[in-house]
């Protein structure tokens, strides 16, 4: 083999290399994107769902701790949860996500807020009180497992997507 023929094939590998480095980045950089899609609806529904229900499932709490007696006050929270959840249920159903949903736990949270405003309606005083914080505590452990459940799913779907 001849020098220029050496040169040549070392700068046909060399150029080969590149190429390969190149395509290996763009092909990272889409990876990147699809794991920050993921990470943004993430976090969109961990804000919709433990933000905004959360918070108004603690100011029910709250108010039923400090003044037992202000039970109106409580289940305008409890409602204020509820309306917010629907929100985020009818948004998922619009606009869908890129990764799928879990729906046993967004039904666990709707039965938990509902049993929680059935027991913001009930007429005894004593009793109910702790049964409606406890309802309320159950529905805040249920909004828990939605962020924790969603998490896991958010790393199962980034390692799928590397493989």
């Amino acid at each position: 083999m001849s020098l220029r023929v050496k040169v040549a094939l070392q700068i046909v590998i060399m150029l080969v290399g590149a190429l390969l480095i190149s395509a290996a980045a763009i092909w990272s950089i889409n990876g990147i994107e699809q794991d920050y899609d993921v990470a943004l609806t993430g976090y969109e529904e961990l804000r919709d769902v433990y933000g905004a229900v959360g918070s108004h499932m603690m100011m029910a709490q709250d108010s039923l701790m400090t003044s037992p007696g202000d039970r109106e006050r409580a289940l305008y929270h409890l409602q204020n949860a509820r309306d917010r959840f629907e929100l985020f249920r009818v948004s998922l159903r619009q606009f869908p996500r890129v990764g799928p949903h879990d729906v046993k736990a967004e039904e666990a949270i709707h039965l938990a807020l509902a049993k929680a405003i059935e027991a913001a309606h009930s007429n005894s005083q004593d009793a109910n009180d702790q049964a409606e914080v406890n309802a309320i505590e159950t529905a805040m452990v249920q909004t828990g497992m939605f962020a924790s459940r969603l998490l896991l799913r958010r790393r199962e779907s980034a390692l799928v997507s590397l493989l």
